[in-house]
């Protein structure tokens, strides 16, 4: 079992569809960073517990980058949305040739437009 936790800085162009006077369409994309926060890697072989740090020297990079793609709606100053993040980095430090982990996320997003 793997957690990982980051916080991700996204650069995202918007386009806005106005579809009536108060309400508005938003289709969002750009490029993202996530920087590793916490996490923890467990398992449990025949009885025997392990857990470690997931981001410790032999596992995951802190380090995460890729393309955020995004919809969601504006009524009136409330915002609703879904994304999806689309990681490019293998994120495996020592991973074997050919071996990938990459991350995807899927969010859902509730704002205030100011």
């Amino acid at each position: 079992k793997v957690g990982m936790a980051y916080f991700d800085v996204p650069v995202l162009l918007s386009y806005r569809l106005a579809l009536s006077d108060n309400m508005q369409l938003h289709l969002n994309a750009g490029p993202f960073v996530g920087f590793g926060a916490f996490g923890t890697t467990s398992a449990n072989y025949d009885g025997d517990a392990y857990s470690e740090d997931t981001f410790g020297e032999e596992t995951f990079s802190r380090l995460d980058a890729g393309i955020s793609l995004g919809a969601g709606v504006s009524v009136g100053k409330i915002y609703f949305g879904l994304k999806y993040d689309l990681g490019m980095i293998n994120i495996l430090k020592e991973a074997e040739e050919g071996f990938y982990v990459h991350s995807r996320v899927f969010g859902i997003t509730v704002g205030l437009n100011f």
